[in-house]
């Protein structure tokens, strides 16, 4: 469980207000402080995980910028109510290989209680290759669908990782090197994989691949080949990542 020293906090240390209102409001409360157990219910998705990280940044993103978000016009908003896995594998525009490795994986879209049966505190989603599941936290904020579809592809393409060979997933994994190696220090990318890496290098290949595959937009040839398969167009989950943070940093 989160504890109120991990809740997201902004530049200057103070926790999100949006992280104590939302708490608030599913509690039918008003005025609700940061040692409120409600808090760190809602802050595990922004808080740090061993799989997802996305919280974390648009809390800082908001509370740094400082700036009123026209959410009407924003991409990627959902219009409402349960979000329909197959949606997801649309929006993402997953290729028939990709949708089948996805739907062989019995994903799941589900919210707090039931998410976190499932999957680590702080997580966004997660991939069990022996349980042949996925499973993907529905944020309660609708203004942040676009990271739903980005979690949706992001854990498809760790189930893609393990089809490849051995041979070619070598050869991936140098050219993930290179990409992520050419990054700037400050992209925050790079602390992504760090957190989800942890002490648990074997796992950083299929973590690049995860990363790289649904945030990166410039990729080598050989690279997007291998996307391709899983893919109709990556660039538009891409695009779901991008314009989401965009939209809530103001830019």
């Amino acid at each position: 469980m989160v504890i109120p020293d991990e809740l997201p906090r902004s530049p200057t240390g103070r926790i999100p207000q949006w992280v104590i209102d939302e708490a608030a409001a599913r509690r039918g409360q008003t005025g609700v402080g940061p040692d409120e157990s409600s808090v760190a219910v809602v802050a595990r998705r922004a808080g740090r995980g061993r799989r997802w990280w996305l919280g974390v940044l648009v809390a800082v993103a908001v509370v740094a910028v400082g700036v009123a978000v026209n959410w009407s016009t924003a991409p990627w908003v959902h219009p409402g109510g349960s979000v329909d896995v197959g949606d997801l594998a649309q929006e993402a525009a997953m290729s028939s290989t990709g949708q089948q490795l996805f739907y062989a994986n019995d994903p799941q879209v589900l919210g707090d209680d039931e998410f976190t049966a499932h999957c680590p505190e702080a997580s966004g989603g997660c991939y069990d290759a022996a349980a042949r599941s996925i499973v993907v936290y529905r944020y309660p904020d609708q203004r942040m669908h676009g990271l739903v579809v980005t979690v949706a592809a992001h854990e498809m393409l760790h189930a893609a990782y393990e089809t490849l060979s051995p041979a070619e997933r070598s050869e991936v994994d140098q050219l993930l090197w290179q990409v992520v190696e050419a990054l700037d220090p400050d992209d925050p990318l790079l602390e992504q994989v760090a957190w989800s890496v942890g002490d648990r290098e074997q796992v950083r290949g299929t973590e690049h691949f995860a990363y790289v595959g649904t945030q990166v937009a410039d990729l080598d040839p050989l690279l997007e080949e291998v996307y391709g398969r899983f893919f109709d167009d990556r660039q538009v989950v891409v695009r779901a990542y991008t314009t989401t943070m965009r939209a809530l940093e103001g830019r």
